[in-house]
């Protein structure tokens, strides 16, 4: 169960990223496209200067540019490009519900970037959106591939065992998945990693685990121990209490509903112990029925109730309850 809910986590987090990464997208979309007439020439040095005061506050996002017939003319990072870069050479692309999703574009060199184009404004993601994913030591050995909710599309692959996900056969017995989707997104994430026990974790997580076990087991030899002496030593200490009228009564108002004043009082048993402070009497009656002692129980309260209140209930023309056992 813990290595399931380690994958579900990680799932999660990677689910989280992801949805993180479209409103990120959207937002520098549409505050690029919200600065004033762009017009036949968006490549101007105040356009220019607003998309990096707009690409600024977000993490997951690399860079935004205009386009123009088709290809980027200008962007945040690069500035105004002469020549402008094609768009046309990429490795893959999914249609999106307003744009198009462009995945390992080349734009110059060696230089590979996905992106999203939407109206004539291209938003480039940071390469390392899902980094420290593979590189957390808690979480580099799992996978996961985002997608959309049918799993035909898939959009990133993290991780070394990412192929196995990639794939709609099934996965090694080993190999444990969990799958996790966006309400507000047409978007997934399945993620997965190798069961390999206890003894592939870090060692100081085996310490951790070790220990804990071992005071665990001392603590379940003590309490254990400390139950059953408590449990005699209670038995005798109440039967000592009763006899030398250690006990005590409490009186606890009852209403009437029709005008919410007081009518009566129940008279409720209570046991103060020297040593061990105010005992419960979800401990004490249970404790005096199996010792016998419900009668003596009852009369010690009856007994009481009369002395301490009656003349009190008389005077005031209220009745007092006292919970007797049916067995007296």
């Amino acid at each position: 169960m813990i290595f399931r809910d380690k994958i579900k986590d990680y799932t999660s987090d990677v689910l989280v990223r992801s949805e993180s990464l479209l409103v990120q997208t959207e937002s520098v979309k549409t505050a690029a496209k919200s600065h004033l007439n762009i017009g036949d020439s968006p490549c101007t040095n105040e356009n220019i200067l607003h998309l990096r005061v707009v690409v600024w506050p977000y993490p997951l996002i690399k860079d935004v540019g205009y386009i123009i017939k088709g290809e980027l003319a200008c962007s945040a990072l690069w500035g105004s490009l002469h020549p402008t870069l094609s768009l046309e050479h990429f490795d893959k692309k999914w249609p999106s519900r307003e744009g198009l999703w462009l995945f390992g574009i080349k734009l110059m060199g060696d230089i590979s970037v996905n992106g999203y184009l939407s109206e004539d404004i291209m938003v480039t993601i940071s390469p390392f959106v899902f980094r420290r994913f593979e590189t957390d030591m808690y979480s580099k050995n799992f996978s996961a591939v985002v997608g959309n909710s049918k799993h035909d599309r898939h959009y990133f692959n993290i991780g070394p065992d990412a192929p196995l996900l990639d794939r709609h056969d099934s996965v090694p017995l080993r190999f444990r998945v969990f799958r996790a989707c966006s309400l507000h997104y047409d978007l997934c994430v399945t993620g997965g990693g190798y069961f390999t026990g206890i003894f592939s974790e870090h060692w100081s997580i085996q310490l951790l685990l070790a220990t804990v076990s071992l005071l665990s087991g001392i603590m379940i030899y003590i309490i254990i121990m400390n139950r059953a002496e408590l449990n005699s030593s209670l038995s005798a200490r109440f039967v000592k209490a009763l006899k030398n009228e250690a006990l005590s009564l409490v009186y606890q108002p009852i209403y009437r509903i029709e005008d919410g004043r007081i009518c009566g009082f129940e008279a409720l048993l209570r046991w103060k112990d020297e040593t061990l402070g105010n005992i419960s009497p979800d401990v004490f009656i249970p404790l005096s029925e199996r010792e016998g002692l419900q009668e003596d129980v009852t009369l010690f309260v009856i007994n009481h109730a009369i002395r301490e209140f009656i003349h009190t209930a008389i005077q005031n023309e209220i009745f007092l309850s006292v919970n007797i056992n049916p067995s007296d």
